[in-house]
């Protein structure tokens, strides 16, 4: 029985992520905050597949709702494993 449940939970979880993505496709349609801790990807918005770009929404949106500490933990953790992306706890532009 569970495993018949974990394919289903698996694709309606993808698409939740995929139609919230889709009220964003273009880089206009991002409200500020969302332009900003995405600002890094402005530049190839347009060439990025739609999951992509609701993946970015969605973790952009998680990233907002998070408390500072657990932002800051977050990019702590991102920069001992050798990822030196933008800073996610910042949300003004670089």
């Amino acid at each position: 029985m569970k495993t018949r449940i974990a394919p289903l939970l698996a694709l309606v979880s993808g698409l939740l992520l995929a139609s919230e993505g889709l009220s964003a496709q273009e880089w206009s349609q991002l409200n500020a905050m969302q332009q900003r801790q995405l600002a890094d990807f402005q530049a190839i918005w347009p060439q990025l597949p739609a999951n992509r770009r609701a993946q970015l929404v969605d973790s952009a949106e998680q990233i907002s709702r998070m408390t500072p500490a657990n932002r800051k933990k977050l990019v702590d953790s991102m920069g001992q494993s050798g990822n030196n992306n933008a800073d996610l706890g910042n949300s003004s532009p670089r």
